[in-house]
């Protein structure tokens, strides 16, 4: 994931999510602004790695399925 957003660091996660925090916002709910990268650290590190790929590949299926109906209009 961090490579899907450009990022090869947690603090470069934590950096671009302050520059997109407004648009952040309208998904989820940040009272705090943006956590740190080493709370960005424990989420990464709790996560199966195996199942997390698995659920963003079909993410990323879906949504190259629905560009391509999109693109048949």
């Amino acid at each position: 994931m961090r490579d899907s957003l450009g990022c090869r660091q947690l603090g470069e996660i934590q950096a671009w999510a302050e520059v997109k925090l407004d648009r952040l916002r309208r998904y989820v709910r940040l009272v705090n602004g943006v956590p740190s990268h080493d709370t960005f650290g424990r989420r990464f590190a709790a996560l199966d790695a195996q199942q997390f790929e698995a659920c963003f590949m079909r993410w990323v299926a879906n949504l190259r399925g629905a560009e391509r109906r999109g693109a048949r209009r």
